[in-house]
């Protein structure tokens, strides 16, 4: 045991003898101040006196504390605490609003259906589009084919007549506005939409003169268009596509890469008779006649790619469709 550790055991047994003395006489006379420390005493000593003082303190205040909770335990027993329970006043339930009678307030509040003249004269495209688009939903096809015809003579008009007179300049570029529009529109409603394109492209193989619209919905981007807009074709609709492209081919000898993709969306194995008869009767544009035979949704389509592949020449399309028939 070093100097410090004695000095230490000496000073602690001196303290404690003072504290016991100032415990013992300290309801007799008031806490004396401890006097200044001596100018000779290190100070490390003066720190462990501090620190002592301070421990000393403290323990005998958590004495204290725990012996008066223990008394209290003994004393007393705690009642059981029950849950406290929130009185909610009441209060009347919020009124509920009167039923809305939604037929009273269409009858009153439907305006009537327009003609397409006042509809034109009004200059506004979007209510000249609405109304035909109403027409093509409903059905009616024929209706819709004459409004367009309205429509596309008062574009033709001369300046200055017609009910767009003075806002020429405003419908110069109406088909930019109209294509739009129509590719919203087929969402939902192709088969109606699907109809008026055949309609437009029947026009044009009678020789009935059309304007820019009605040329326009002749493009075979639109009949496939309508095509891939219908979720589930019905039967009469798959039919009256599939006599539609019986006709355009016999009309051109051949079909285009888009009039053979809305053939693909055709179920039933008549679609695929069709392409194998495209295939045998013609060379031109046999790799999209290959294209539409790989989506066609029948088992029929893939027994006649098999037959059909020793007749393909490009080696890298045969491969590709070893590997597609493989799969």
């Amino acid at each position: 045991m070093d100097w410090r550790m004695r000095l230490f055991s000496y000073l602690f047994a001196a303290f404690c003898g003072v504290l016991i003395s100032q415990f013992w006489f300290a309801g007799k006379s008031a806490p004396s101040v401890d006097p200044e420390p001596a100018a000779g005493i290190p100070a490390e000593v003066l720190e462990l006196r501090a620190r002592l003082q301070s421990e000393q303190s403290l323990r005998r205040l958590l004495e204290s504390r725990i012996a008066r909770l223990q008394a209290a335990d003994q004393d007393e027993t705690p009642a059981p605490v029950s849950p406290v329970v929130e009185i909610v006043p009441a209060t009347a339930p919020p009124a509920l609003p009167e039923p809305i009678d939604f037929d009273a307030s269409s009858e009153d509040d439907a305006s009537p259906i327009r003609p397409f003249e006042e509809v034109l004269g009004d200059a506004q495209f979007q209510a000249i589009f609405q109304a035909i688009a109403d027409r093509v939903s409903a059905g009616d096809i024929d209706g819709a084919i004459e409004d367009l015809q309205k429509l596309e003579a008062a574009l033709a008009a001369p300046a200055g007549e017609g009910p767009l007179a003075g806002l020429e300049p405003f419908y110069d570029g109406v088909m930019s506005y109209w294509v739009p529009q129509v590719l919203a529109s087929c969402r939902g409603e192709g088969g109606e939409w699907l109809n008026l394109f055949i309609r437009a492209r029947e026009m044009d193989w009678q020789g009935i003169e059309g304007g820019p619209l009605l040329n326009l919905f002749g493009v075979d981007e639109f009949l496939t268009l309508a095509a891939f807009s219908i979720p589930e074709i019905s039967g009469d609709t798959g039919q009256l596509l599939l006599d539609h492209m019986a006709e355009s081919h016999e009309q051109k000898g051949w079909l285009s890469d888009q009039e053979l993709a809305a053939l693909s969306r055709l179920p039933g194995e008549a679609v695929v008779r069709f392409l194998e008869q495209i295939w045998d009767g013609s060379t031109q544009n046999r790799d999209a006649v290959l294209a539409a035979l790989t989506q066609v949704p029948h088992p029929s389509a893939a027994t006649l790619l098999h037959r059909i592949l020793p007749e393909i020449d490009d080696l890298k399309v045969r491969s590709a469709l070893e590997i597609w028939l493989n799969r």
